[in-house]
């Protein structure tokens, strides 16, 4: 036996074991991908839902005090967020309804679209321009 055909049953035998450990490692590296995007999804779904129903708290019980809107905010965020199939902890969600609540009163920038661009401005701004508009 020559050394070329040693080294063709070497390669015959090695190949599909290192094409086997590739393919598991790209899969390792893709499903530790779909579970990072999946939770930036979800992260994003939180807040939005989150801020949503800050801002329907705030508009429907205007008259009520703190910890009644607190409560009605929790309750809501907490069914929805249950209904989309996404587990938070109460105290998390506390959290960031408070935070959510400060950004409202802090008067915190918004992301509008003028004309094809993206512009950062202030509440008092939007007013501003809904005032000049008229």
């Amino acid at each position: 036996m020559d050394w070329m055909s040693i080294l063709n049953q070497c390669l015959d035998i090695l190949l599909p074991a290192i094409a086997s450990v590739i393919a598991v490692i790209f899969g390792v590296i893709g499903a530790k991908i779909k579970q990072l995007y999946n939770s930036k999804v979800q992260d994003e779904t939180v807040k939005t839902v989150v801020d949503s129903v800050v801002r329907w708290a705030q508009q429907v019980y205007k008259e009520a005090e703190g910890p009644e809107k607190l409560q009605a905010a929790l309750e809501k965020a907490s069914a929805i967020l249950n209904e989309k199939g996404i587990t938070v902890s109460e105290t998390e969600l506390n959290t960031l309804i408070e935070s959510a609540v400060y950004g409202i009163k802090q008067g915190t920038t918004e992301t509008l679209l003028v004309e094809g661009e993206v512009e950062e401005v202030t509440p008092e701004a939007v007013e501003t321009v809904e005032e000049t508009e008229e």
